[in-house]
This record gives C-alpha cells, structure tokens and sequence, in this order.
C-alpha cells in the first residue's frame, strides 16, 4: 500500500522506504492499541475542548453561572451544587422539578445530563449527553466557576 509522500516507490528489492514503513508501523500500533481498549476511553487529547468552552456551547444559551443573574431559559446555575433541586428563588420549574425532594451534587447533575426524564419524570429540560467525559468536563467547570452552594 502506498503511503502518502511516498508515491508507492519501492526500492530494487520491492522494499518500502524506511520512513513509509514507520509511519505505517505507527499507525498500525496506535489501531491495535485502540481496537484493545488500552487507552482509557475517557483520555483527554490535545485537541479536546475544556469545560468553559463545552458549557458556553452546549449549556450557555439556556443558563448562566453568575452572582448577578441573567434571564434564561434555564435557571442560574451559580450555586447549584449543594442546592435543593427546583427550589432557586425566581425560577420558574416545571411541575415535576418543583416537587423534586433531592439536593444538587455533582453525581446527581451526572445523572440528569444523562437522562433528565430517568431522574426527573415529567422534567422539560431537552438536553441529553451519552459521552461521560463531556458530562464531567461540564459538571468540574460549573462546579469551578461558582456551581458550588456559597454559605454566607
């Protein structure tokens, strides 16, 4: 097989020229690796978004996390961990989240960004997020950015 650069020459034996070959290699190697499972499925590459940027595009149009609340869809999530769930003052929850009897923790927002209507039957909120890496890149920036309850 040709590698990119190499134009598929071969030397007078029918060889590949050596740096085709370890380019080859490598790539061959890095499949194995990842066809075994032996990079962790949550592994964090270069190239991954952090959780400020996640949030902004994936939550920030819906809700905000500010001392200084914002007008939103969703409600403020600026102390949210450690909150009762459907109980911000001024927000207006559906039915099912206002009669919710559990407190916000980092495990629990976990499960609702999973599946809200799992944890929450009869919730509204539409957002849904299988990739448990991306979950937990949101829930450490809310948590970072002032998602923990605050005591006065």
């Amino acid at each position: 097989m040709a590698e990119p650069g190499d134009n598929g020459a071969r030397d007078g034996r029918g060889a590949m020229p050596l740096r085709a070959a370890a380019r080859r290699a490598t790539r061959l190697a890095l499949a194995a690796i990842a066809a075994i499972g032996v990079l962790p499925s949550g592994a964090s590459r270069a190239d991954d978004p952090p959780g400020s940027e996640l949030f902004t595009n994936q939550c920030g149009t819906c809700h905000v996390i500010s001392p200084a609340p914002e007008e939103r869809q969703g409600p403020n999530l600026y102390g949210v961990i450690g909150r009762p769930a459907g109980k911000l003052k001024g927000f207006k929850y559906s039915p099912a989240l206002a009669k919710a009897k559990f407190t916000w923790s980092k495990d629990k927002i976990d499960v609702w960004l999973t599946d809200t209507a799992r944890l929450v039957p009869g919730s509204v909120m539409p957002y849904r997020q299988a990739d448990t890496t991306i979950r937990a890149r949101i829930i450490d920036y809310i948590a970072a950015a002032g998602g923990a309850a605050k005591t006065p």
